[in-house]
């Protein structure tokens, strides 16, 4: 048994999806990296889109 996101949800006959009524269900969504990946442009960039706090970083 596992749950997913209707959007992720992929089609499969070994598969039945059950909608869950009343209060709507919530999920946390997390991005990880490798540490020596740290200071990449990319993940430097994505932070400060995100404006997540430097101090949030790991040591280098």
């Amino acid at each position: 048994m596992g749950a997913v996101s209707e959007a992720e949800f992929i089609a499969d006959p070994r598969f039945v999806p059950i909608r869950i009524d009343g209060d709507p269900a919530t999920t946390s969504t997390y991005l990880y990296y490798a540490r020596e990946r740290s200071r990449s442009l990319l993940i430097q960039s994505f932070l400060q889109a995100q404006r997540i706090a430097p101090h949030a970083l790991p040591p280098a």
